[in-house]
């Protein structure tokens, strides 16, 4: 098996980003400003948190850390407003020249998932990408991670030690599900005030539940503190 280059490492994904985020039409928020530079307790600058918004879309967040030379760690979220009835997208990853671990999915509400014949129906396109992808000769398994399979959706993709080679098509499962998802978006129908209010609760008691289930965040704290931590996850989390 041949794993990712350097170069494959810091770049996978950035071309995707810029995608999404010009396909949205979506501009920086200033209130992150701060973000750009993600400093460790010994003063490196390690990475950065980019966030953007857009016409019914609430947040687009955009993690990027160096872990050490030859690794890196990112996650991408883009997070509909609550009101819309639509999921979110995720792709994540920590990419490494040893191997590492790339995943992608689209989180459904609660209530979303109260429905499950008409949301069977609405995520058929996903499906044939999710089956699609399986039946590939790259190896898509569950995630270890006890908080992952707790929040992950059936149609959440995950590779262990990705093969440079399979890089480009891995981003297009990821491209592909995002094109679906933007056709949820744009067919979803927009919750009263009470649903909507419901729905925010939600997420945030969901973020919660991730934080706090995290195995890795006290390591990541002993890294970068925890101001740095707490900044982050509300960059990303939020």
């Amino acid at each position: 098996m041949s794993a990712a280059t350097e170069q494959q490492v810091a770049e996978y994904g950035g071309d995707f980003v810029e995608m999404v985020v010009r396909e949205l039409k979506a501009e920086p928020d200033p209130d992150y400003a701060h973000m750009d530079e993600i400093h460790n307790l010994a003063g490196d600058n390690t990475g950065f948190a980019r966030v953007w918004q857009g016409p019914g879309i609430r947040k687009i967040s955009y993690l990027s850390i160096d872990i050490m030379p030859g690794a890196r760690y990112f996650n991408f979220m883009v997070s509909p407003d609550d009101a819309i009835d639509a999921p979110r997208f995720a792709h994540e990853g920590m990419l490494s020249v040893h191997g590492g671990q790339l995943s992608m999915d689209l989180y459904h509400d609660v209530d979303m998932q109260a429905h499950i014949a008409e949301l069977v129906r609405k995520l058929e396109p996903v499906t044939e990408i999710y089956n699609e992808a399986r039946a590939s000769y790259i190896e898509f398994v569950p995630s270890r991670q006890v908080h992952m399979r707790a929040f992950c959706s059936p149609h959440f993709l995950n590779v262990f030690n990705p093969e440079g080679k399979a890089l480009p098509q891995i981003q297009s499962y990821a491209e592909r599900y995002f094109r679906a998802w933007q056709q949820l978006l744009a067919d979803a129908a927009t919750l009263d005030e009470a649903a909507t209010a419901d729905r925010t609760r939600r997420r945030v008691h969901m973020s919660d539940m991730v934080v706090a289930l995290d195995p890795d965040r006290e390591m990541v704290v002993q890294v970068y503190g925890e101001d740095t931590v707490q900044a982050i996850e509300q960059t990303v989390m939020y």
